[in-house]
C-alpha cells in the first residue's frame, strides 16, 4: 500500500462526533474492552480533556476519506487505542494507521516515554498490525496480551 493515499491528521474539535460514532458501532464494541455504549455526555467530557493534550487523539484518512481514529490514554503509562472505521476493515489499514502514528507522534513524546497497547488473544489482525508498527509482546494475562513500544 503506498502511504502516499494516507495521511493522518491530529483531531479538531468537530472530530468528537466521529470518534463517538466510531466508537459506540456495535462491531467495535464487540472488540473492545469496555463493550457498553458511551453516553454522548460521557464522550463529549472524554474528548473534550483529550483534545487539549496535544497529540492524543488523531484522524486517519484514506485520500479525503476518514478511515479511522488513533488515541492515546495516560494513566500511569501511555495506552493507544485505534479504530477503524467497520466499511474499511480488513484493507490493512491498521497497519498503516498505526505505523503513520509512530512517525508522528515522536515529535510529541518527548521524553521518549514507551506506549503500551492491550489486544485480546484471540483478535490475530490487531495483534499483527501493532506487531508491523514495532510493538512487541511484553506480557500474557488470561486473555489479553499487552505490547510495548519502546522508542530507541
Amino acid at each position: 500500500m503506498k502511504n502516499k493515499n494516507f495521511r493522518l491528521s491530529i483531531a479538531k474539535k468537530n472530530d468528537s462526533r466521529y470518534f463517538y460514532n466510531l466508537r459506540n458501532n456495535i462491531s467495535t464494541r464487540k472488540m473492545s474492552f469496555n463493550k457498553k455504549k458511551i453516553k454522548l455526555s460521557d464522550h463529549s467530557k472524554w474528548f473534550n480533556h483529550q483534545i487539549k493534550l496535544r497529540g492524543f487523539l488523531w484522524i486517519f484518512f484514506s485520500k479525503a476519506k476518514k478511515c479511522g481514529a488513533v488515541y492515546l490514554k495516560k494513566n500511569k503509562y501511555l495506552e493507544i487505542g485505534y479504530i477503524i472505521s467497520p466499511k474499511q476493515r480488513g484493507m490493512g489499514y491498521s497497519s498503516v494507521m498505526l505505523n503513520l502514528f509512530i512517525k508522528k507522534f515522536k515529535k510529541y513524546n518527548k521524553k521518549k516515554e514507551p506506549i503500551f497497547a492491550k489486544v485480546f488473544n484471540n483478535n490475530l489482525k490487531s495483534l499483527r498490525a501493532l506487531q508491523s508498527a514495532g510493538f512487541i509482546i511484553n506480557k500474557t494475562k488470561k486473555n489479553i496480551k499487552i505490547l510495548k513500544l519502546k522508542y530507541v
